[in-house]
Parts: structure tokens; sequence; C-alpha cells
């Protein structure tokens, strides 16, 4: 397996919980789409097992569908960029930085703040990550 999808799956399960946070969805949602038991997300969620290459690439095309047919959340699809596209070459050093803006989306989100609310807060929290993740 590749270094770059090892860091993937690393974000994947370190930040699952905001991003079904953010997507609008309770674990039970996500399981549904997945065809898996709630506490099988609960599980990977808590860190109890880890994530398998085979539950990233499942995860990643549910939250992706998710950004290609829901237009009106653009902070998922801003999250995933920087998630998927800025961070992997450094998550291993910005991790807790973006743990803990990914943790203040999430909670954000959860509290039942949307639309353009919900994006201006997460550009906040992500702007001090650099330029890079801002694209």
């Amino acid at each position: 397996m590749s270094a770059k999808m090892n860091v993937e799956i690393q974000i994947m399960q370190d930040n699952l919980c905001d991003l079904r946070k953010i997507a609008g969805w309770t674990a039970e949602t996500l399981a549904g789409k997945l065809g898996i038991t709630k506490q099988t997300i609960s599980n990977l969620e808590n860190r109890k097992v880890k994530l398998s290459r085979i539950q990233y690439i499942a995860i990643r095309a549910v939250f992706e569908c998710e950004v290609a047919v829901n237009s009106k959340n653009t902070t998922l699809r801003k999250v995933m960029h920087v998630l998927f596209s800025a961070m992997p070459p450094i998550y291993s050093t910005r991790k807790d930085e973006v743990r803990t803006a990914m943790i203040s989306i999430a909670s954000i989100a959860a509290a039942g703040v949307t639309g353009l609310q919900l994006h201006s807060s997460a550009t906040a929290l992500l702007a001090p990550l650099g330029s890079k993740v801002m694209l």
C-alpha cells in the first residue's frame, strides 16, 4: 500500500466523526449508506478497530458522492479538499492543528449551523493552516 494511501486512511479515521457531522448525518445514516451497522461506525470513530483500505474506499466514495450531489454543502466540499488534497503531504506535522479545526467545524455543524454561516466559520478555522488549503 502506498504511503499516500496510508496517510489518507489515517486522515479518514482521525476525522470520520467530524466529516459525518459536517455532512449532517448520524452514525446510523452513514452506516445505512454503507450497508454496515451503526456499531461499526462507532468502533471506527472511537478507534476500537483500524480502518481498512476497503472501508476507507467505501467511506470516501460515500462522502465524495455527497459532495457531488449536494451542491448546498459547500463546507463538506471544502473540508474534503483540505483533508484529502492539501493535507496528506504535511498531515503528520500539522495533525493537531487540523484536528482542532475539524472538531470546531463539526461542533458548529452539530449545533445546527448550516449554509454560508458554517462555510464562513470553516474558512476562518482552516485559514491558519495556510493558503494551499484554502483553494
